[in-house]
């Protein structure tokens, strides 16, 4: 494992910040505290890029605005795993929403693995390395933080981006085939609107055009699917 640069200083964000808008993919974790809390108590925020690891106290290294740039720009894809609750713990800190993102757990369960899939165990599967689980209860709002919980929480980035490279490699997943499509201006990707977590797909002309012919050729099977599924209207 890489050494993990500890950050725990506001004038180290903003030096931070510039290495990370200059990247095309962030790793990105964060540690918080829930048990005694109405709402996520945000402790640490750990970020991987280009094979380095930052773990930044956000106890003591002061406002995250530094980062916010960094972390919603639409050019830098974010990779997570079971983003939810990272999302909503730096919503909570920063009133803004870490985007776009790329889930490894969603994207597991896309390829077939099973749903819900956790981080350790994704790792043991597509990468074949073991991670030690011995700080998952762990007080994070204690410091100093010892060597373990640092070394468990840069594992916990150390490989999201090596996993999406795994998964969107995979020849039948639902991700790569949107890749393979995107390649060939189908389809297009867009943040969505409506949730800025979210990612979504549309057709463009071009695949408009190719789904058209390929439901004039499978005229038969889409008529008998009505009453199955929900079918487009399909002419006589």
């Amino acid at each position: 494992m890489p050494d993990a640069i500890w950050v725990d200083r506001q004038e180290e964000l903003s030096g931070l910040a510039r290495t990370l808008e200059s990247q095309s993919l962030i790793g990105v974790d964060t540690e918080f505290l829930r048990e005694r809390t109405f709402f996520p108590k945000l402790c640490l925020l750990q970020l991987s890029a280009n094979g380095r690891i930052w773990c930044v106290d956000t106890l003591r290294g002061g406002s995250l605005e530094p980062l916010v740039n960094a972390l919603t720009a639409p050019q830098t894809r974010k990779v997570i795993h079971a983003a939810r609750q990272d999302l909503e713990a730096f919503y909570l800190t920063t009133k803004r929403v870490i985007s776009p993102v790329f889930d490894t757990q969603i994207a597991a369960g896309c390829i077939g693995l099973k749903p819900q899939i956790g981080y350790a165990e994704l790792v043991k599967t597509l990468l074949d390395v073991t991670i030690p689980k011995g700080q998952t209860r762990t007080d994070w709002s204690k410091r100093p933080l010892s060597p373990a919980q640092l070394e468990y929480a840069a594992d916990d980035v150390l490989y999201l981006g090596e996993l999406a490279e795994r998964l969107q490699a995979q020849p039948h997943g639902v991700v790569a085939l949107v890749t393979r499509c995107e390649s060939r201006g189908l389809v297009q990707r867009r943040p969505s609107e409506r949730d800025g977590r979210e990612v979504e797909v549309h057709l463009l002309p071009k695949g408009e055009h190719l789904l058209i012919r390929l439901a004039s050729l499978h005229r038969a099977e889409l008529k008998a699917s009505r009453g199955i599924f929900p079918v487009p209207v399909i002419e006589a």
